[in-house]
């Protein structure tokens, strides 16, 4: 983590995570344990760049 950001890390946000664990408890109960589910709920909190190759999403800002 030090050779990527330094000797501090960039403060970051835990709205992103309380959100996805918040849908993924959701989808659990739900019985659609699948991050895919949370896709709408994680664009409502950050903008995000999304890798196509990979199918994940990254934070634009980071």
């Amino acid at each position: 983590m030090k050779s990527i950001f330094g000797k501090t890390p960039p403060p970051v946000s835990l709205k992103s995570l309380d959100t996805f664990n918040m849908c993924e408890k959701r989808s659990l109960n739900e019985g659609t344990c699948h991050s895919a589910t949370c896709k709408s709920d994680m664009d409502a909190v950050h903008e995000w760049v999304y890798d196509r190759t990979e199918g994940v999403f990254l934070a634009g800002e980071y």
